[in-house]
C-alpha cells in the first residue's frame, strides 16, 4: 500500500534546484557516505552518532528516524510532497527506485513530479498544517492525506477529508509494522508559515481585482513609498508607479503590475510587464 511522505529540501531551499531539475531528493544530516548497508534505524543511528558525537543523543535519535524512513521505510511507488520555499509553491511526486548514496554520498532518492508549482491554497488548512511540520522527512497519513493528494493529481483540487479537519496536534497513531514512522501533524510545526496561509486566504477572499491593486498600493505606502495607483481600466499594463522621496520621483522606482487570484505569473505576463517598463509614455500617463 502506497503512503505519503513530506521531504523537505533544505531550511531555505537549498536542495530544491536539484530536485526540480535533476528530479532527485536530497537530505542533509552531514552524511557523506553509502548507507545502503544499514537496514534498520539501529544502523543508521550508529553511523549519526559516529558523525555528530557531540549531538545529544535524542537529537541523534530524532536524525537517525528520519534518515532511515527515507532510505529504508519510504518505498517506490510512495508519494512524496515537497513545499517549495523559493517560490512558496508545493510539488507532489512518486519515489522511483530504492535509495543510492549522490556522488559525494549525500542521502538521495529519485522523484518522478507529477504535479509542480501548485499554489498553497490549493490545500485545505489541515494538510497545510501537516505540510508545516519542521521535520525534514515525516510521514503524512491522517484526514485522508492519501486520497486527497490523488485527489489533487487527478483533478487539481484537495476536496476535504469528509469526515473531520485536524488543525493541531492529536494523539499519535502507533504503528505496531513501523513503529519509527513519524507523523506530521504530531511534530512541531512553522507557526510563521501557517499565519502566512490564513492571511493570504483572508486577503485572497475579501480584495480581489481593483481592491487588490489598492491593497498593494497601500502597503507601499506604508512601506515609506509614494505610490499611485492606476483607476480602474485600460492601464496599458501598469497597475501601480511608486518611488522614494516627497513626491516619489527618487530612487528606488518601481513599476507594479497585479494579479489577483491563485494564477501563478507566465512569461509572457512579465514580457508585458518588462515592455511596459521600458515604455516611458506608459508609465507616466
Amino acid at each position: 500500500m502506497e503512503r505519503l511522505w513530506l521531504v523537505r529540501l533544505g531550511r531555505h531551499g537549498e536542495g530544491e534546484k536539484q530536485a526540480q531539475e535533476q528530479c532527485l531528493l536530497s537530505i542533509d544530516f552531514g552524511v557523506r557516505e553509502d548507507l545502503r548497508a544499514c537496514k534498520d534505524r539501529g544502523a543508521v543511528l550508529a553511523v549519526i552518532s559516529r558523525i555528530h558525537p557531540d549531538e545529544k543523543a535524542a537529537t541523534l535519535r530524532n536524525y537517525a528516524a528520519q534518515v532511515n524512513q527515507l532510505i529504508n521505510v519510504a518505498r517506490a511507488g510512495d508519494f512524496v510532497v515537497s513545499p517549495m520555499k523559493t517560490s512558496s509553491t508545493i510539488w507532489i511526486g512518486r519515489l522511483v527506485g530504492d535509495y543510492a548514496p549522490g556522488p559525494e554520498g549525500q542521502i538521495t532518492r529519485k522523484v518522478e513530479w507529477l504535479k509542480t508549482d501548485l499554489p498553497r491554497d490549493t490545500f485545505k488548512q489541515d494538510l497545510l498544517y501537516s505540510f508545516g511540520a519542521f521535520m525534514t522527512v515525516c510521514e503524512v497519513s491522517r484526514n485522508n492525506a492519501l486520497k486527497r493528494i490523488e485527489s489533487v493529481i487527478d483533478t487539481g483540487q484537495d476536496h476535504g477529508d469528509g469526515v473531520t479537519l485536524t488543525t493541531g496536534p492529536s494523539t499519535p497513531v502507533v504503528s505496531s509494522s513501523v513503529p519509527e514512522s513519524a507523523e506530521a501533524s504530531d511534530q512541531l510545526v512553522d507557526l510563521e508559515r501557517i499565519a502566512r496561509d490564513q492571511i493570504e486566504r483572508r486577503v485572497a477572499s475579501v480584495f480581489t481585482g481593483h481592491d487588490f491593486t489598492r491593497l498593494v498600493g497601500a502597503i507601499l505606502n506604508a512601506q515609506g513609498y509614494v505610490a499611485r495607483v492606476t483607476p480602474p481600466g485600460a492601464d496599458n499594463g501598469v497597475d501601480i508607479v511608486a518611488g522614494s522621496g516627497p513626491l516619489g520621483l527618487e530612487s528606488p522606482r518601481l513599476v507594479v503590475q497585479v494579479k489577483s487570484g491563485t494564477m501563478i505569473v507566465d512569461q509572457p505576463s512579465l514580457q508585458a510587464l518588462i515592455g511596459s517598463i521600458r515604455t516611458p509614455r506608459q508609465i507616466m500617463a
